[in-house]
């Protein structure tokens, strides 16, 4: 039987709350155009590691250093994956080998 499937993305102002931080797909749920779901989660937590031990433990501080370039990396990907989406569905415009649609989180290049 045909079925619809429903794609959104969800994308958050914040990801620090206190202590308690949401991430990967619980912070930018993206559409799969770009398999980097699992890719969002791992960078996350990896950056976050990072920051912990370059602040020495500072919980604090390592979370509001930390929390901007995460915000900044699920915001790429959000916009990349909607131009994907836009440009495979509506525009036609998807030509194999192009670059714009390397899978992975970072993008092109």
């Amino acid at each position: 039987q045909p079925f619809i499937q429903i794609l959104r993305d969800i994308t958050v102002d914040q990801m620090v709350f206190g202590r308690a931080v949401i991430l990967g797909d619980a912070a930018f749920a993206s559409r799969p155009h770009a398999a980097a779901g699992a890719a969002k989660a791992v960078a996350d937590s990896v950056a976050l590691s990072e920051h912990l031990v370059s602040s020495g433990f500072d919980i604090d501080l390592a979370l509001k250093n930390w929390e901007p370039n995460q915000l900044s990396v699920g915001r790429n990907l959000v916009n990349r994956v909607r131009q994907m989406g836009a440009r495979s569905q509506f525009e036609n415009n998807w030509v194999p080998g192009d670059p714009a649609f390397d899978f992975g989180l970072p993008g092109p290049g």
